[in-house]
């Protein structure tokens, strides 16, 4: 019976781990360069990152916007959410980054922890898909979709 469970365990452990994403990936040198722009846009507290980190063309939108944002709107709501809320802490984990000429994709989770202007804290889970162009020697956000990860019971 033993040897039963321990099969079915070791089975069950080698299809988890074919089927998901490795989190401890070895990126290339131009992936971490492109993470590191990912990341400096998830800095708490900081909307200067719209104007120095986006292409003038930008377009992004997540599941919580009715549309997508250009470079003015989204400077608007990150100045408008700093005197809402305050960030705490924020983690992020790259699942697969892909680099093509002067384009890049980053799939990714960010995990944000943030306290509104009652005092109420919130931890939420959004999964990130961001496009980024090389212009010069910059990595520049093209665009961006997030979405929130669904709470246990939706």
């Amino acid at each position: 019976m033993f040897a039963r469970i321990r099969s079915v365990v070791i089975v069950g452990a080698g299809l988890a781990l074919l089927t998901s994403p490795l989190v401890a990936q070895t990126w290339s040198p131009e992936q971490q360069a492109v993470m590191a722009v990912v990341e400096m846009t998830w800095v708490e507290n900081d909307a200067g990152w719209v104007t120095n980190l986006t292409h003038p063309e930008m377009l992004g939108w997540s599941n919580n916007n009715p549309m997508p944002r250009n470079q003015a709107t989204t400077q608007r709501w990150s100045d408008h959410g700093l005197e809402s809320s305050t960030g705490l802490m924020h983690s992020l984990a790259p699942v697969g980054i892909t680099i093509r000429g002067e384009t890049a994709v980053v799939h990714y989770y960010a995990s944000v922890s943030a306290e509104d202007s009652d005092g109420k804290r919130e931890t939420t889970t959004t999964r990130c898909t961001d496009t980024l162009t090389k212009e010069g020697e910059a990595w520049l956000y093209l665009g961006w979709f997030c979405f929130d990860e669904p709470s246990e019971g939706n």
